[in-house]
């Protein structure tokens, strides 16, 4: 591979993105990531968590991924469910990745 042609189609690639942040907010954005992520759908688990409200942190927390939230926070579906939003943290997929 050229790496000169590979970083001039990843800046292409990012700049369009920004240009769609832009023009759209982050709507536009999530909506790509939720098609493109292969999370959605799945079963995970966050370890080292930040999320619900500010300074809120917890051990592990486990759920369905519904999704990102407006602000980019990870939407889980919890097995009493209850939907937690996750701003930051470890992801492991639980039935492993394909």
């Amino acid at each position: 591979m050229d790496r000169a042609q590979v970083a001039g189609r990843l800046l292409a690639n990012l700049e369009s993105r920004y240009d769609q942040l832009r023009r759209e907010g982050f709507a536009g954005i999530a909506e790509q990531w939720c098609l493109r992520s292969g999370f959605v759908g799945r079963q995970i688990r966050v370890s080292a968590v930040g999320g619900e409200a500010a300074g809120d942190v917890a051990s592990d927390v486990a759920g369905e991924v519904l999704g990102l939230a407006p602000d980019g926070a990870l939407c889980l579906k919890r097995s009493d469910g209850s939907e937690y939003r996750v701003v930051a943290g470890d992801v492991t997929v639980i039935d492993g990745y394909e």
